[in-house]
């Protein structure tokens, strides 16, 4: 029986080269999430109270 499947339509020879692109993705995803860091802003309202001159 021969094989009637043409060479591109195989796939075979892409299957490690998407395996390694979706590694990629997924470890940067990753390292994003796990760097996210959210600061906490502080306003400095001191000199607002003390600048008041009657």
């Amino acid at each position: 029986m021969e094989i009637k499947k043409s060479p591109k339509a195989d796939l075979e020879d892409k299957k490690f080269t998407w395996l390694l692109a979706g590694y990629v993705i997924v470890l940067t995803i990753m390292f994003v999430a796990f760097e996210w860091t959210e600061y906490d802003v502080k306003v400095d309202t001191s000199n607002l109270i003390s600048d008041v001159i009657f």
